[in-house]
C-alpha cells in the first residue's frame, strides 16, 4: 500500500495523494470542508483538534494558494448547514479586534510586525485557546437586542463577564479613550432616533 494510502478501517482508505476516501475501492463524494477535516484529524491522529485549527490551517492554504505574505485581518462565519467556515472579509492590515489574539507569550499582531520591520526576532507564539475579551459598546447594543428577544437577562449578562480578560476601551492606566468612546455612544444613542424620522 502507498505511503499517501492511510487504512482506516477494513473496507475504508483515505488516499491522501489523490484527496479520495474510498470504502471498498469505491470513491466516496466528500466535499472540501469534510475532507480537509478529515485530512487534518489523521495528520493529528490522538490529538485534540479544535475548530481554531481548522480555520488556521484554511487560512493558511488559501494565503499560500493567492501568494500574500504579511498582516492579514479576514473574517469567518460558521455555517451549522454544512459544518464549514464561510469567508467574509480579508483585509490586509492590523484588524480591529488584533488584541483578541494575543498569545499565550503576550505577543499580539502589532507586536510581532514591530518586531519583524525592525529586524528583531519574532518568537514563536501558541494561540490563546478561550481568551475572553469585549467591545464595550458594541456588547451593550448586542445585550439589549438579546434583552428584548428575551435570550439574555440580566444575571446572565453579568455572569458573561466572568473571566474577561481585557476590554476595547477601557484601560486603568488610559481613561480617556474609554470616556471618549462613552461620550459619542451617548452621542450617537441620542442622535439615532432623530434621523429616522
Amino acid at each position: 500500500m502507498a505511503r499517501n494510502v492511510l487504512k482506516l478501517a477494513d473496507d475504508l482508505e483515505l488516499d491522501r495523494g489523490a484527496y479520495e476516501l474510498r470504502r471498498s475501492g469505491e470513491a466516496l463524494r466528500l466535499s472540501r470542508i469534510p475532507m480537509e477535516l478529515l485530512l487534518l484529524l489523521v495528520e493529528r491522529r490522538g490529538e485534540l483538534v479544535t475548530r481554531n485549527e481548522i480555520v488556521e490551517r484554511t487560512t493558511k492554504d488559501f494565503m499560500k494558494k493567492i501568494g500574500y505574505r504579511g498582516i492579514l485581518d479576514i473574517g469567518y462565519r460558521y455555517d451549522a448547514r454544512d459544518g464549514g467556515y464561510k469567508v467574509l472579509d480579508i483585509n490586509p492590515r492590523i484588524g480591529a479586534t488584533f488584541r483578541l489574539f494575543v498569545a499565550t507569550n503576550g505577543m499580539d499582531v502589532a507586536r510581532a510586525a514591530y518586531l519583524d520591520l525592525t529586524g528583531q526576532r519574532v518568537p514563536r507564539s501558541e494561540s490563546n485557546e478561550g481568551r475572553k475579551w469585549f467591545v464595550e459598546d458594541r456588547d451593550i447594543v448586542s445585550s439589549m437586542r438579546y434583552f428584548r428577544d428575551r435570550k439574555l437577562n440580566l444575571k446572565q449578562w453579568i455572569a458573561s463577564f466572568e473571566g474577561v480578560q481585557e476590554s476595547a476601551w477601557f484601560a486603568k492606566d488610559d481613561l480617556l479613550p474609554f470616556f471618549i468612546m462613552c461620550g459619542q455612544f451617548v452621542g450617537t444613542s441620542f442622535s439615532a432616533p432623530q434621523r429616522r424620522r
